[in-house]
């Protein structure tokens, strides 16, 4: 697996090493747009994907539907899948990914989830989605969820594209907590 930025806006490709009959996915996230000095924010693949010089023409392009997520889960189509014999493969804690979870809740208030040791990606809770984290960026490390989204038995979807460090190769942890969190860097003169 190959996780690269081009976010620098002058490095326009990418090596990847691969063998006949590989699979390709790449994942481009929207990052929305600036508001600020030039129209030409251009994102996404804006020319050819080509393979050994050669363009690709016969590929499928679909949008991560991050609902259809929560519909998946809450259908119990993971339920469906029987469980390992063997233990997960420690190789592949904290990747990218989507992540699952489910807690219960005693009374419905405001609350926030504190994404510190997570990397970047999107929050669902209970299909709503909370909304986008990523706290080594600052200055934000909590989302906000408000009470009517807090139910009894709920459900905590993690769209993960860096990773999750603070995953050990068995569990996967966020926490609630009552109070934001925002991490600003001071500036001095």
């Amino acid at each position: 697996m190959l996780i690269n930025s081009l976010q620098d806006y002058k490095k326009q490709w990418i090596e990847i090493k691969g063998q006949e009959r590989d699979n390709l996915t790449i994942i481009v996230e929207n990052r929305g747009r600036q508001t600020y000095e030039t129209i030409n924010d251009f994102k996404g693949i804006l020319s050819n994907v080509t393979l050994d010089g050669t363009v690709i023409e016969e590929w499928t392009h679909y949008p991560v539907q991050l609902p259809f997520m929560y519909d998946a889960t809450t259908a119990g189509i993971y339920d469906v899948i029987p469980p390992p014999k063997k233990r997960m493969h420690r190789d592949i804690h904290g990747k990218p990914g989507v992540y699952v979870g489910h807690f219960s809740a005693k009374s419905q208030r405001d609350t926030f989830v504190d994404t510190s040791g997570w990397g970047k990606g999107q929050l669902l809770v209970n299909g709503f989605n909370v909304g986008r984290y990523w706290p080594s960026a600052r200055p934000q490390t909590t989302l906000y969820v408000p009470a009517p989204i807090i139910r009894k038995k709920n459900t905590i979807i993690m769209f993960e594209l860096i990773g999750a460090p603070n995953c050990s190769w068995w569990k996967c942890t966020v926490e609630f907590i009552d109070h934001p969190i925002f991490n600003f860097t001071s500036i001095t003169k």
